[in-house]
């Protein structure tokens, strides 16, 4: 076992409690592959569909969520920002969030270790590797500065949170946000 897995071995296992990470863990690594089927970007949300959109054009839908969720952080086109993605998967919304502000920095929070790899594989391949930085915790306990972010963002992934109110999520978005920061949550569905 590597430094790395250790680190996050001992983390899921304090966590455990609370949610099944290891279960969620298991999960997104092996289906790991089936999201490049899904999305060429690697998008592992829905999308969304505006009047006028082809409700057959899914990647069409899963560039509108992207910018839905980008748009309602409400970042400054002339202003560097810092941002965390909060189960990012493999970055795929940070990367449409820095092509959009490439002055925007995203610490892409997610507990699958084959995410980071192919996300990092993903963001080089981009040109974004400096822009996004991947940090292999629990998202609700980030290990991220406190007041230390402009903007963060959940897009289908608040549903891994435990409890029904996702106390713990939100108050790690809270400790991290600066005062005025936006949070941002998409999700499909409600896990209880």
């Amino acid at each position: 076992m590597t430094a790395r897995n250790a680190v996050l071995d001992f983390r899921l296992r304090r966590a455990a409690s609370d949610a099944d990470l290891p279960s969620i863990v298991e999960f997104y690594t092996a289906t790991d592959a089936d999201y490049g089927a899904w999305s060429r970007d690697f998008n592992m949300h829905f999308g969304y569909c505006e009047l006028g959109m082809n409700p057959l054009d899914r990647e069409g839908m899963l560039a509108c969520m992207n910018a839905q969720v980008i748009g309602r952080l409400a970042l400054r086109d002339d202003t560097p920002a810092r941002v965390a993605d909060l189960g990012c998967g493999t970055a795929a919304v940070a990367r449409a969030l820095v092509k959009r502000y490439p002055r925007a920095r995203v610490s892409a929070v997610t507990i699958v270790p084959a995410q980071v790899l192919r996300g990092e594989a993903l963001n080089a391949r981009a040109g974004m590797d400096k822009s996004i930085e991947f940090v292999l915790r629990d998202f609700t306990d980030t290990g991220l500065s406190d007041n230390s972010l402009e903007a963060a963002y959940a897009v289908e992934s608040s549903c891994h949170s435990a409890g029904k109110d996702k106390q713990r999520l939100l108050a790690e978005a809270n400790r991290v946000l600066k005062p005025g920061g936006r949070l941002v949550i998409a999700t499909a569905s409600r896990k209880t």
